[in-house]
């Protein structure tokens, strides 16, 4: 599993990839970028596919947790390999 596949799709595709932590989120739905803070969803600046991929691959990164297509992927193990739930 490639997560940058996922990210990309999202940026560019139809996918939809949304990244949490506690009640703050971050979605990446088909281009559109939008954040939620403190139960309030945030303006967010145009930015465009590369940056929008870059935002949400160092979201990941710092996470280690997203959902993408009806699962939850977390924990990464060494190699990269995610344990993956279904929501």
């Amino acid at each position: 599993m490639n997560v940058k596949s996922f990210v990309f799709h999202c940026a560019c595709g139809n996918g939809r990839m949304v990244v949490r932590k506690g009640d703050d989120k971050a979605v990446l739905d088909s281009g559109k970028y939008v954040v939620k803070t403190n139960g309030k969803y945030v303006g967010t600046p145009h930015y465009s596919q590369l940056k929008l991929v870059s935002i949400m691959i160092a979201m990941v990164e710092k996470y280690e947790r997203f959902e993408y297509d009806g699962h939850l992927y977390h924990s990464p193990e060494d190699g990269g390999i995610w344990t993956k739930e279904e929501i």
